[in-house]
Order: C-alpha cells, then sequence, then structure tokens
C-alpha cells in the first residue's frame, strides 16, 4: 500500500468518531485526530466533506460484508441431499443462526431478517419435495415461513423450529 493510500486510511479511522457531531468536524479537527497537519490532510482529501464521504463508504463497505451470506449460501448448498428432510432443515437452521449471531455481533443495533439468498437456498433444499411430499405451499413459501420461524423462535434448538415447521403446534393423539 502506499503512503499517500495509508494516509488516507489513518485519517478515516481517526475520524470516524467524530462523524454526526454537530457542528460537524474541520480539516483543522480531523487532521488534529489523525495525529497529522491540516497540510497532511489537504493533501490527499480535498475538504472535510471528502473526509466524511470516505468514512461513510468505509461503514457501508463493512456493513455490506458483514450482511454477505456468501459463506453461508455455500454451507447450504452443500448440505446433502440424501439425507432426510428433517435432519436437512435442521442443519440449515443451525446455518442461518449462524448468520444472525454474526449480524448480531458486528451490528449489535440491528435485526436479523432472512436475506434473500439465505431464502433462496433453503427453497432449493425443499424444491425436490415439492412434489412427492405434496408440500401445502410453494417450496419458496415455505422457505420465507422457514427463515420467519428461525427468526423469531431464537431461543429454541433448530431441531424443535423444524419440528414446529414440519408437523405443526399441537400434539397428536
Amino acid at each position: 500500500m502506499d503512503a499517500p493510500e495509508q494516509l488516507r486510511q489513518a485519517i478515516v479511522r481517526a475520524a470516524l468518531p467524530l462523524i454526526g457531531h454537530d457542528p460537524p468536524p474541520s480539516t483543522a479537527r480531523l487532521a488534529a485526530a489523525a495525529g497529522v497537519t491540516e497540510t497532511d490532510l489537504l493533501a490527499v482529501f480535498p475538504d472535510a466533506g471528502a473526509v466524511v464521504r470516505a468514512c461513510a463508504a468505509t461503514v457501508l463497505a463493512q456493513i455490506s460484508t458483514t450482511l454477505d451470506p456468501a459463506a453461508e449460501i455455500r454451507r447450504l448448498d452443500a448440505i446433502r441431499t440424501d439425507q432426510p428432510l428433517a435432519a436437512r432443515l435442521t442443519e440449515a437452521l443451525d446455518i442461518v443462526g449462524d448468520y444472525h449471531r454474526r449480524i448480531r455481533a458486528d451490528l449489535p443495533a440491528g435485526q436479523p431478517a432472512g436475506h434473500p439468498d439465505l431464502r433462496q437456498a433453503l427453497t432449493r433444499l425443499l424444491a425436490p419435495h415439492e412434489a412427492h411430499l405434496h408440500l401445502r405451499l410453494p417450496a419458496g413459501d415455505l422457505a420465507g415461513a422457514l427463515l420467519g420461524l428461525a427468526c423469531a423462535g431464537d431461543e429454541l434448538p433448530s431441531a424443535q423450529v423444524v419440528d414446529l415447521f414440519l408437523h405443526g403446534a399441537l400434539v397428536s393423539g
């Protein structure tokens, strides 16, 4: 990494805690927070607004990385399809739970929701059963319902959520 880019990153890291306060930080205040001269700051940013925009871009990139379910999608797609549906769904909910815990850890104020890619991966797990198990709803609708149960039932183990999903709330007999 070159020196100007390192300087830009150092200034952004130092500026992040100052953003959102009233009045907006001046170039002098931003430079002081970063431990550089105002001249150094102005060598890599044209003004304080550019620093604020760089901070916003950094935060958005961090949020995007946190919310990206790519690793969980790979794990969902790797679930063996030769095991019973309940076992597959339990494994899938454990993976979805990992995603939600990661979001809570990285974005404590955020409430996790079912990411559309997670829903598609769950749909792929349910789709083979659409015809021969006579599912009540299309696989995509059931995947959304299962995600909703998973989000709402965080205190329940995945196997209990799957049992509730597959067999309902009533005990038969």
